[in-house]
Formats: C-alpha cells, sequence, structure tokens
C-alpha cells in the first residue's frame, strides 16, 4: 500500500509539472480521483497507526488481513465513483438557468436562427389587425407569445418550470389574462393550413411550384396535436398527447404515429410508439398515451 501510494504522489508530481503554465487540465473522473487520493493519503496514516500504535514495529495477523482488504474496497469505491454512484441528483436551478439565458440560439445556414420564422409572425401580426380591435399593448403580448411559442424548448426549460410551479416562483413561459388567451386561440387556429406541390421538367426546364389552401378543401381532413408542447414532471410515469381532426370528419381514417428522439432518448426516458390509430367517423379527437421510464 505504502509503495503504490507513493507511486500515485509520483504520477501525481509528474502530470502536474509536464503541463507549461497558459495551459490547464481537467481531471475526467473525479470521483474516481478522490477515492484513489484518499487510499494513498490513507495508507501512511494506516501505516503509522499499525506500526507505531497498535503494536510497535509488530504487523499482527488481523492487521495483514484488514490491510489485505482494503485493495478490493479501493477497487469497489473506484468502480461506484466512476458510475457515479456517489453522484448528487439535485440540479442547481439557478446555474442552469443561467446557462439557459446565455446559451446563444442555433442558427441556420444563412446565420438566422432557426426559431425565427419571420413571416409568419408578420402575418400573424396582420391577421390581429384584421380581425381583432386591440391596443398596442395587448398585441404586444400576443405576440411575444407566438414568438416564445414557435422557440424550441428543452427537457431542462420544463424541469425549471416544474420546480418553480411546485414552489410558487414566476413561471418560465409567458401566459397571457384569460380575455387574451382566447384571442390567441383563435388568432392561432384561424391560420390557414397550406401546401406546395412541386413538379420537374425535362433537361433544361426550370422546377415548377403551385401551393394551395387546405382549408379551402371542404373534403379534406386536417389532423393536428392539440397542443405544441407538452410539460412532463420528474416522476411521471405517461404522458397523454392529443390529436385533433378538422375539417371533413364524416368518414373513418386511419393514421400512423412514430415518436422521434429529441432531448428525450427511446429505451432510456420513454418507450418508442410507432403504431397506427383510428378515428370513427364523426370523431374529432383521439387521446394517445406514451409511457415514460
Amino acid at each position: 500500500i505504502g509503495s503504490a501510494a507513493y507511486k500515485l504522489l509520483i504520477i501525481c508530481a509528474l502530470c502536474i509539472v509536464s503541463i507549461n503554465a497558459p495551459e490547464t487540465r481537467r481531471i475526467k473522473l473525479y470521483n474516481v480521483f478522490l477515492v484513489t487520493s484518499f487510499f494513498g493519503l490513507f495508507a501512511y496514516i494506516w501505516l503509522f497507526i499499525v506500526l507505531s500504535l497498535i503494536s510497535k514495529d509488530v504487523v499482527d495477523l488481523w492487521e495483514a488481513t484488514i490491510t489485505f482488504l482494503m485493495f478490493p474496497l479501493v477497487v469497489i469505491l473506484a468502480y461506484l465513483g466512476e458510475t457515479k454512484f456517489f453522484a448528487s441528483k439535485e440540479i442547481d436551478m439557478e446555474e442552469e438557468e443561467r446557462k439557459l439565458i446565455l446559451a446563444p440560439p442555433e442558427l441556420d445556414e444563412t446565420g438566422t436562427p432557426r426559431s425565427f420564422r419571420k413571416e409568419e409572425l408578420l402575418q400573424f401580426l396582420r391577421d390581429l389587425d384584421q380581425s381583432t380591435n386591440l391596443s398596442l399593448e395587448d398585441k404586444a403580448q400576443l405576440f411575444a407569445v407566438n414568438l416564445s411559442e414557435s422557440m424550441p424548448r428543452s427537457r431542462m426549460q420544463y424541469r425549471i418550470q416544474g420546480a418553480r410551479m411546485l414552489t410558487g416562483g414566476k413561471s418560465l413561459f409567458l401566459n397571457l389574462p384569460d380575455r387574451l388567451q382566447e384571442i390567441y386561440q383563435r388568432a392561432v387556429k384561424s391560420q390557414p393550413f397550406g401546401g406546395a406541390i412541386s413538379t420537374d421538367h425535362e433537361d433544361g426546364g426550370r422546377k415548377r411550384t403551385s401551393t394551395f389552401n387546405i382549408d379551402e378543401n371542404p373534403h379534406m381532413a386536417i389532423l393536428e396535436f392539440a397542443s405544441s408542447s407538452y410539460a412532463v414532471l420528474n416522476g411521471e410515469q405517461r404522458v397523454t398527447v392529443e390529436v385533433t381532426r378538422r375539417g371533413f370528419i364524416d368518414s373513418i381514417i386511419r393514421f400512423r404515429l412514430d415518436t422521434i428522439d429529441g432531448t428525450a432518448t427511446a429505451g432510456e426516458d420513454y418507450e418508442k410508439l410507432s403504431e397506427e390509430f383510428k378515428m370513427e367517423s364523426g370523431q374529432q379527437e383521439k387521446k394517445i398515451t406514451i409511457h415514460l421510464i
């Protein structure tokens, strides 16, 4: 034990000396380093206790047995440290909030934030001007909520939001008064669904794109999620999402729902779903349960 501890001391010294002044290195497995450092120091203390305090200059059988058992103990504790068995499950919410605020937005090829939909946001404002008679302050609130909901939200944001709700703190997301919430829902749902069909011409020709408005076709049905996002607190075992149908509803339809990994991973955070569902004639909503791990 004394020899191993001395080697550890020399190795640490060589690692420190070999790094030049402006450079820095971090210990990757810090928990393992703490375990080995503790036992490296404790080895000298144990030798002092055995040879100087308990039985001077004599090693008894029970002392040798305990010393021998310390080796597998070091290995087990180092393994538990590597698997983060002793890691704290608590999360520093203030630090995570600071990271979220300072984190730069994702940019596309043109350098524009991916969540910034200029044309759609301008159309939303135009629809408000045409269909409502609101003050400038009310329009600003509606615009801010629309912009906020268009941005992708991470799992950490929902975790912080859940912690704030449980402790009575301020909501991380923007909330509208009841009178504006109804107006906002009507404004969002009234935006028409559109599509585009592209066809390729012969060699040397130009691509032609034609647009169409689905809402104008009375024989088409539109399937969509009732909400663009769902918040789930830690400890929840399932989340229920709702698929709604509007437009033509007088028919039996079948649709397929597949889950795709985002901030959550199938098999680790939730059970993957890939199924076909059915809506009867006249049915306008379908609730689907996704099991969490």
